[in-house]
């Protein structure tokens, strides 16, 4: 089986370096998708739409319009911002994503040393890599706004220390895999094993340090 492609454009320089450890993590540590960081001459095409304060909304309209204009295949785009992210009347946003259309934007802004220590922002790449694969996979399966009592992929997290819960292996709550299993396009087994080590892998760096981190 093919690789599903994920491309993610940075504009966080402050976290180039961890980024980078966390695409290598992840492709490291799974066989079923391929994280690409794409190189300046994409990310320069985004620059003028990424914005100090970003709508979650107008910025996957227009990323989307000029994800079509690039030459080449970019079925799923991811940005990685550090700035503001509201949407839909909500702020302080972790992410937003239009699944329909292949794109989401996931931001650090308030998360290293808030929630996440900064020498462990890797967890949260890979967190969100696992994440952002679920929600471009299943288009329109929405967050829940009830908290599961362990810890959802899926929770809204409007309480944002929440996001630590599902940075776990086995960390979709039963209704959401009775509404997964509904979806007509299925994810193999291999793929839900992949998600999985990705949450796994997550939970591990956020817990402890290691010299190796593989």
């Amino acid at each position: 089986m093919s690789k599903f492609p994920l491309d993610i454009v940075n504009f966080n320089e402050d976290l180039d370096y961890e980024l980078e450890t966390a695409i290598t993590i992840a492709n490291a540590i799974q066989h079923d998708f391929i994280f690409h960081k794409s190189d300046q001459t994409i990310t320069q095409k985004f620059k003028l739409i990424h914005y100090d304060n970003n709508d979650g909304n107008e910025f996957l309209n227009d990323s989307f319009e000029v994800k079509n204009s690039l030459s080449g295949y970019f079925p799923y785009m991811l940005f990685v911002s550090g700035n503001p992210l509201e949407a839909d009347g909500w702020g302080n946003l972790f992410a937003h994503t239009h699944s329909e259309n292949g794109v989401s934007i996931i931001t650090t802004n308030n998360v290293p040393d808030l929630i996440i220590p900064r020498e462990k922002i890797e967890a949260y790449f890979v967190y969100y890599f696992a994440r952002t694969l679920m929600k471009l996979l299943f288009i329109g399966k929405y967050n829940h706004d009830i908290p599961s009592e362990k810890g959802c992929l899926f929770d809204f997290m409007q309480q944002k220390i929440d996001i630590l819960k599902s940075m776990r292996a086995n960390a979709i709550c039963d209704h959401c895999r009775r509404e997964i299993r509904k979806y007509e396009k299925k994810m193999s087994e291999s793929q839900f094993q992949s998600i999985d080590r990705l949450l796994s892998k997550a939970g591990a760096i956020v817990r402890r340090r290691a010299k190796n981190i593989y």
